[in-house]
């Protein structure tokens, strides 16, 4: 058993940083297992490239900006302003995790893309920055966790293969044009929960859940104003359960869809409260 561990912490303006574990001893590759990196940076226009490959690795990222002090996982919302932060993490083989934390006074325009393959990945992601978009993708038996606080995100998570897959999107204060893309697809049971909380303009949510396992699917999204629009499919063989609750304030036309398809049990719950003189579109389809 090999194991490795990068312990970084940078201060600074500009970084660029590419961490790719593969060692070579007497002509062999050897891949680690078991291996951890740990970020912690300071500073303005970080880029990070991640790759691991085995079983058994971490990654912590912990990225932000603000005056005099050591990031931490409870960085103060005081503080300058900081732009870009690009990660890219990409883990093969089983039962991998990668953590990042990123918070700003004010950032905007940036981007985390992870990706893991093979089984029982599992992400988490804390952010409060604009202007960005989320991309995960993970095999079977996988895990994601997203905290959104910020406008203009775009979230996309896709999860696919056997073993099942839990996920949960979470944006809040004054998400005003966020989209947020769940994908599912599992011979085993799929669990997704799509949340939207306080003062949510121009929500767009898509949630997709197929295969033969079962699926289950929870969506609270709270209206200000403006139109929103929440799309959601659940097909297979398994049994489908969804619980919809949007509340609406005032604005724009509401259109909401749902389509359940498949031999077995489908059940669904909606909960729509609308106060907009633009109206509200709703479309309840089931059958095999």
């Amino acid at each position: 058993m090999f194991t490795n561990k990068v312990d970084v912490m940078m201060f600074g303006l500009k970084w660029f940083f590419i961490v790719y574990i593969l060692t070579i001893f007497f002509g062999v590759a050897y891949v680690f297992a078991e291996n951890e990196i740990d970020i912690n940076a300071v500073g303005d226009n970080a880029e990070f490239n991640l790759t691991q490959t085995g079983d058994g690795n971490q990654i912590d990222i912990n990225v932000c900006h603000f005056s005099g002090q050591t990031p931490s996982d409870y960085c103060s919302t005081v503080g300058d302003q900081s732009e870009r932060s690009d990660i890219t993490i990409t883990q093969t083989g089983n039962n991998n995790e990668a953590e990042v934390f990123v918070w700003f006074k004010n950032s905007d325009d940036n981007d985390v893309t992870i990706t893991q393959t093979t089984s029982g990945g599992f992400v988490r992601v804390w952010t409060n920055e604009d202007d960005k978009d989320i991309t995960v993708t993970q095999n079977s038996d996988s895990n994601v966790n997203l905290y959104m606080y910020g406008v203009n995100i775009t979230a996309t998570v896709s999860q696919s293969g056997a073993n099942g897959h839990y996920a949960q999107l979470y944006t809040k204060n004054n998400g005003t044009n966020n989209t947020m893309t769940l994908t599912q697809s599992s011979s085993s049971a799929s669990d997704g929960r799509i949340t939207m909380n306080k003062n949510v303009d121009n929500a767009v949510v898509t949630a997709t859940q197929s295969g033969s396992g079962a699926h289950d699917l929870d969506v609270l999204i709270k209206k200000k104003e403006d139109a929103s629009n929440l799309t959601i499919t659940q097909t297979g063989s398994g049994s489908h359960t969804a619980d919809i609750t949007v509340e609406n304030g005032s604005g724009g036309a509401q259109t909401y869809t749902l389509l359940q398809q498949g031999s077995t049990n489908q059940s669904v719950t909606v909960s729509f409260t609308c106060n907009t003189a633009g109206g509200c579109s709703a479309s309840l389809t089931q059958g095999s």
